[in-house]
């Protein structure tokens, strides 16, 4: 797939460094908390490009014209349904690549049949929240989620927002 800026394409095993980046960057971020923690080890990051290389339904963002990936995207397609999760990395934040990538990545699900997308993020992630507003996701639920204990053992919940859009 192609933007106006950006490729959006399978990644390669030999991406592993960059998906380190990306994944450690996001780990340093105010918004780790609400995910699930991701093992950066240079084990880990190269089994993950490894199974992300196979997948048809996960998605390296490249600048266009350079092998510089700035996000990904790792859906999960059930029939005519999918599960859109991204991360990009914080320094091509607020530049609409998420945006003009996602618009690419929704078409595409819609050229293969799918009808209807969904998409979870923390409601304290409001910059994700803004973008799928803007990408005309409804949101239809709530959850509350944890993936982290504080010093006394007990678990930090949030309030993660579910999201839907027809195509």
């Amino acid at each position: 797939m192609e933007t106006a800026r950006l490729s959006i394409k399978r990644i390669s095993d030999k991406d592993w460094e960059q998906l380190r980046r990306i994944c450690s960057d996001f780990s340093a971020g105010p918004y780790a908390l609400y995910d699930a923690p991701i093992d950066t080890s240079d084990e880990n990051m190269m089994r993950m490009a490894v199974s992300m290389s196979c997948d048809e339904d996960s998605f390296g963002v490249y600048l266009r014209g350079s092998d510089v990936m700035i996000g990904y995207y790792c859906c999960h397609r059930h029939g005519e349904e999918a599960e859109l999760g991204y991360c990009f990395d914080s320094a091509y934040h607020r530049r609409g690549y998420a945006y003009e990538s996602a618009l690419a990545v929704m078409e595409h699900y819609r050229q293969t049949g799918v009808k209807r997308l969904t998409a979870g993020t923390a409601v304290e992630n409001v910059p994700s929240m803004e973008m799928l507003l803007s990408l005309g996701f409804v949101r239809y639920a709530s959850e509350y989620v944890s993936f982290y204990k504080d010093d006394e053992g007990d678990d930090i919940f949030f309030e993660g927002a579910l999201f839907e859009k027809y195509i």
